[in-house]
């Protein structure tokens, strides 16, 4: 996982800053899976172009060269920096510390005297607005009045235009309170309001930072705007996010029925935080209001990640007819989902095992641990909804065992580059590869790459998928919890002072 500073916003979610929040604690499965596609993509995973830009054409012509010749060291220890603090943001910070909500209430409101633009003190003071009586919408729409404020008109008209506030450090406690804006208009049912608050968000920042797509999804689906929700589904369908998986498995449901995909989206989504399960086993019944983490010091954990997506998601699926009974079935397929079940896509072909670990070389077998001997493939792959192509492959193979083996960033490095001369592209789509195609009927047919007719018809089926090398993440948990022991006295002698360590 890469590196945070503690001056960024925390992963989880809360809304405080990093330090403040999990450094040097555990972050929720959900935060370290969406930042690994390894740990989600078994036997496939979803094809990211990496030389598409994260925003407008023109979000880097603010890029310094200079910043070409550091190191990534160097780079890293300059974003890490500490930003100055102004003297409300010093009384916003120790109001986040203070254990007494009526303290932070009193701080909150000194850091306004002082700045009335302060934007982490509304922030502050609409987290806490139930507690003291007061309308946390109120307080949000303050916030972004006085981020508005702060950042100037030319500011935010330059940004509607280009979509790079993003790059504006100043702007984030501002795209914040318009993304906590959209989430209390949907607490309310106030849905087209929050879809609005959601557009005007990204349309500001052509990254989306702030994810606000995860939340969008579920509330288009939530209005029966079908076009919207397919549209932004296939500009952001590689997002490993929980609470996009739920909610792009039950729309392809809903347009295509149990297919091997929307198992796929669904399954993973179970996986990283089975929490999740008893909510669509009929167990747990959804709240009705938006969840609260009542406690500033609570962990976010995965029953509270839980809650909230089947707090958005629940609705969804008891409203579209016999989606609750399917997300059962895939519940109880457990790992078994993320596999096909049509009887063409299973054949007498090799066991395959896509490799998803980049430290990870298998110049022995993961099964008998004999040795492996190199082997070049043509592998079938099947991506959404229901295309094909035929990727050459360097491949590990143990004829003892009858597994191949492929190295993810092989094929998705191969599949990039076919990109460009394939329709539909498999850029931005689940996949998985099902069988190997013999390179002599490529030869000698000359058939096109991605003829999935033909593909159907002439490759050899693999038998099945290994999922994951267990005895490998065991032996890479076991080696992280040894470094986690290690290092336990030093952090103990710190007596709490987290802020003196960078976590990785």
């Amino acid at each position: 996982m890469a590196k945070i500073g503690r001056n960024a916003p925390c992963p989880c979610g809360s809304g405080k800053k990093y330090k403040h929040c999990h450094l040097g604690k555990e972050l929720p499965a959900e935060v370290v899976a969406s930042q690994s596609l390894a740990t989600t993509a078994p036997a496939g995973g979803s094809l990211v172009d990496a030389n598409v830009p994260l925003a407008a054409d023109d979000w880097d012509e603010d890029w310094d060269p200079a910043l070409d010749d550091l190191t990534d060291e160097e780079l890293d220890e300059l974003l890490d920096e500490e930003i100055p603090l102004s003297p409300a943001e010093q009384l916003v910070d120790e109001a986040w510390d203070a254990n007494r909500r009526w303290r932070r209430l009193e701080l909150a409101r000194q850091a306004l005297d002082l700045d009335p633009n302060c934007v982490d003190a509304y922030m502050l003071l609409a987290h806490d607005a139930r507690t003291h009586g007061m309308d946390p919408l109120e307080s949000y729409a303050q916030a972004v009045a006085a981020g508005e404020r702060a950042l100037g008109a030319d500011e935010l008209g330059a940004a509607r235009k280009h979509g790079d506030l993003w790059a504006n450090p100043d702007s984030e406690a501002y795209r914040k309170a318009r993304y906590y804006t959209a989430i209390t208009l949907a607490d309310r049912g106030q849905r087209d309001a929050a879809i609005d608050e959601l557009r005007q968000l990204m349309q500001l920042d052509a990254r989306d930072t702030m994810r606000a797509h995860v939340l969008l999804l579920p509330l288009l689906m939530h209005e029966d705007r079908d076009t919207e929700a397919d549209e932004l589904a296939a500009r952001y369908a590689s997002d490993p996010n929980t609470n996009w998986e739920v909610a792009n498995g039950l729309r392809m449901f809903q347009r295509q029925g149990d297919t091997l995909f929307a198992r796929r989206s669904l399954a993973r989504a179970f996986k990283v935080i089975p929490e999740l399960i008893p909510y669509f086993e009929g167990e747990k019944r959804a709240p009705e209001d938006l969840p609260v983490d009542d406690d500033i010091d609570t962990i976010y954990d995965p029953a509270f990640a839980a809650s909230m997506t089947a707090w958005l998601q629940q609705p969804l699926y008891r409203q579209t007819p016999g989606a609750t009974e399917w997300a059962r079935a895939v519940a109880a397929a457990g790992e078994d989902a993320m596999l096909p079940t049509d009887p063409a896509l299973i054949g007498n072909g090799p066991t395959f095992f896509l490799n998803t670990f980049d430290e990870q070389v298998y110049t022995t077998c993961p099964t008998c641990h004999g040795p492996t001997a190199k082997d070049v493939e043509h592998l079938a792959v099947l991506y959404e909804p229901d295309n094909m192509l035929v990727v050459k492959a360097d491949c590990l193979a143990c004829h003892r065992c009858d597994l191949l083996i492929a190295d993810r960033r092989d094929v998705e490095d191969r599949m990039r580059r076919m990109s460009k001369r394939i329709t539909p592209s498999p850029v931005g789509r689940d996949y998985i590869m099902v069988g190997t195609v013999p390179w002599q009927k490529l030869r000698t047919t000359h058939a096109h790459p991605a003829d999935a007719a033909w593909i159907r018809e002439t490759m050899v089926p693999f038998r099945g998928h290994m999922l994951y090398d267990r005895e490998f993440q065991e032996r890479t948990e076991h080696a992280a919890q040894e470094y986690i022991d290690a290092i336990a006295p030093a952090f103990e002698s710190l007596s709490g002072d987290t802020d003196q360590w960078m976590v990785q």
